[in-house]
This record gives C-alpha cells, sequence and structure tokens, in this order.
C-alpha cells in the first residue's frame, strides 16, 4: 500500500503542477493579445507610437507572440527602420514558418534595401508553395530582384508568369516593359507599356515610360499627352515630377 501511495502523490503533485503552469500560461498569452489588440487599434487609428508601445509591451508579456512581431515588423518597415523591421519579421517566421504574407513582407524589405540576392531567395521560396494566395506578386518581385541583378531574360519570364497567374497585376506589365527595354525589344516594351496603360487606369508609371519610347520615336503630341496624365496622376511623387520635367522642356 505504502509504495502505492507514494507513486500517486508525486503523480498528482505533478499534475497540480503542470494545471498551474498552463493556467499561468494561458493568463499571459491572454494578456499579451489584449496588448496586441491595443496596439492594432492604436495603429489603425495612426496612433502609431502608441502602437509600437503596446506590442512592445505584448512581446514583453509573450515573447512568442507571432502577430505582435509581424505587427511591428510592418509598423517599421513603414517608418524605414528596417533593421528592426527584417528582426520582427524573422521571429515571426521563427514560430509559423509557413505565414507566407510574412515572408512576403520580408523579401519585399530586402527589395527596399537592395539586397537583390536575399529578396530572391525569399521570392523563389515563395514561388514554390501552392498555397500560396497571391503567387503573381512573388513571380513579379523575384523577376525585380534579377532585374536588378542584371539577369533580364530570367526577369522577363518571372513577370510573364506573375501576368499568367494574375492577369490584373499592372506592376508586372509595368516591369515587364523595363524588362523588354533592357533586352532592346522597344515595340514588344511599348506594348507591354501600352496594356498596363489600357487596364490600370490610375497607374503613372508605364505612362512615363511610353511617353519616353514615343519621345525617342519622334512621336511628341502621343508622349506629351502621356506625360501630362503622368504629372497629373502623381503630382507630389518624384515621378510626377520627372513627367513634369519632361513637359516643361
Amino acid at each position: 500500500m505504502r509504495s502505492t501511495t507514494v507513486a500517486i502523490v508525486p503523480a498528482l503533485a505533478l499534475l497540480l503542477s503542470c494545471g498551474c503552469a498552463g493556467s499561468q500560461a494561458s493568463r499571459l498569452e491572454e494578456q499579451s493579445n489584449f496588448h496586441l489588440d491595443l496596439g492594432a487599434g492604436y495603429w489603425q487609428a495612426g496612433e502609431v507610437p502608441r502602437a509600437i508601445a503596446e506590442l512592445q509591451t505584448a512581446l514583453a508579456i509573450d515573447p512568442e507572440n507571432s502577430e505582435a512581431h509581424f505587427l511591428l515588423g510592418f509598423i517599421f518597415s513603414g517608418r524605414q527602420m528596417f533593421s528592426e523591421s527584417i528582426q520582427h519579421y524573422r521571429q515571426a517566421l521563427l514560430l509559423r514558418p509557413d505565414w507566407y504574407e510574412c515572408k512576403n513582407n520580408l523579401g519585399v524589405v530586402f527589395l527596399q534595401l537592395q539586397r537583390w540576392e536575399e529578396a530572391e531567395t525569399v521570392f523563389q521560396e515563395l514561388t514554390q508553395v501552392p498555397q500560396y494566395a497571391t503567387p503573381g506578386h512573388a513571380y513579379n518581385n523575384l523577376g525585380w530582384a534579377q532585374l536588378q541583378q542584371g539577369r533580364a531574360r530570367e526577369a522577363l519570364a518571372n513577370f510573364e508568369m506573375a501576368i499568367y497567374l494574375q492577369p490584373t497585376l499592372c506592376l508586372a506589365y509595368n516591369n515587364k516593359g523595363i524588362a523588354l527595354m533592357e533586352l532592346d525589344r522597344i515595340a514588344d516594351s511599348a506594348d507591354a507599356f501600352q496594356m498596363a496603360v489600357r487596364r490600370c487606369d490610375s497607374y503613372a508609371e508605364p505612362r512615363f515610360w511610353l511617353a519616353r519610347i514615343h519621345q525617342d520615336q519622334g512621336r511628341y503630341l502621343e508622349a506629351h499627352a502621356l506625360f501630362e496624365e503622368c504629372a497629373q496622376m502623381a503630382p507630389e511623387a518624384n515621378l510626377g515630377r520627372r513627367c513634369q520635367e519632361y513637359l516643361e522642356r
């Protein structure tokens, strides 16, 4: 009987201990998510410093709160605090390796930093994921990373795949046009930019490139009309100012 009692008592103590630990972990997760929700609310309201503070509190309570890492990565990226953004995106991916939107965002940060090889690796992985909801974006971003490394033919193939998978992806038509320009296929390039102009009413950049082609070909009236549209679409952006400069010439 004593041996049975001795065996039961430690087991019961272990169960009680596990129950308390589990309850405490649950409470910490709940508290962390409370601050996560506050942070998300502040971010949506445009109160970014308060959002960051709440999200950091969420992580202080539960360092494995993947959604807090993700949102901080997104906020820091928008503020061009890229090293902090990368740190949080990577941590979120360690906790949730199949979070494909997070991986895409990490790749976009590498593009912003012109870390082309790292970006290419990320987007190459995403193109191999059948479950990824927007594969056209992955192929387009992969193509852009390759184009910046001087590999226009590979890039062109990926832009075309992006268009095949997502026919409404305006950026892919524009990037296809740029790749064709790099390959000195000017007529095909103009067709790609023209397609982007037709499909994307408010997209200024293909108008800029198509206007440049028309100008080089001596079609000045068509070029002028496109530069004018570009300047009106993006008056405060660098691209809009470039279009305005061409108009003033």
